[in-house]
């Protein structure tokens, strides 16, 4: 028994196994990317509480410039 097929039903067949098997890709190139994302998680905490410090530093450091500043100015 041979199954005709037109041209339609061929595009229509393979539009919808294109739309499945990108929609598959999809799912699990995102779930990897987040994978990765979370595996930086430990380091991007660590940079955050290493700028928090330098800004502290560097705040501290310009409240004493302007200490002296105004020292340089009464004096």
């Amino acid at each position: 028994m041979q199954v005709k097929l037109s041209p339609r039903i061929v595009v229509v067949v393979a539009a919808i196994a294109l739309t499945m098997s990108v929609t598959y890709a999809g799912y699990f190139h995102d779930q990897s990317i987040k994978a990765v994302y979370s595996s930086f998680e430990p380091q991007i905490a660590n940079d955050q509480q290493q700028i928090s410090a330098r800004d502290s530093t560097i705040s501290g450091l310009n409240n004493r410039i302007s200490q002296l500043e105004a020292a340089k100015i009464d004096g």
